[in-house]
């Protein structure tokens, strides 16, 4: 083969190698793609909010003690749903706080809240963050209130 021939056959082939790693290269980057898709997914799997199937209501005697025999347990999903709701759309309200002795007890999925509520108003307080307290809106006091109320 002489220098032509070479260059002619360097010709024709090239672009063909050079198809072959493009559409190689793309294929690598998808399948790079769905295993890091794949593995977020699966390493955020904890990330996503917790399906929560039941609230747990106590009657409170003091910041520290339940009264006796005041467990109320709600696994309807409506109920359920209510009371994420109304704690979801809760208004914070600024400044420290210095709450009296709170009506109930709530345990929401892996969150543990204390509730004062009369038939128009209800304030939740995150024991996490015992420092800041939320307002519900009014229909969700009224709602909340009428879920409790039901129950004694």
């Amino acid at each position: 083969m002489g220098s032509e021939e070479l260059k002619n056959l360097e010709k024709q082939v090239t672009p063909w190698i050079e198809k072959r790693l493009t559409y190689g290269g793309i294929i690598l980057n998808k399948k790079l793609l769905i295993i890091l898709t794949a593995f977020v997914l699966l390493a955020g799997w904890n990330l996503w909010p917790e399906k929560v199937k039941e609230v747990e209501v106590y009657k409170m005697a003091s910041f520290s003690s339940m009264k006796e025999e005041t467990k109320i347990t709600f696994s309807d999903q409506r109920t359920v749903k209510a009371f994420k709701r109304a704690f979801k759309r809760a208004r914070k309200q600024p400044g420290a706080v210095d709450m009296v002795d709170p009506d109930y007890k709530i345990i929401l999925g892996e969150e543990i809240y204390f509730l004062w509520i009369d038939k128009k108003h209800g304030t939740i307080m995150n024991l996490e963050d015992t420092n800041t307290i939320y307002t519900l809106s009014w229909w969700s006091a009224v709602r909340v209130g009428g879920l409790l109320d039901i129950q004694e």
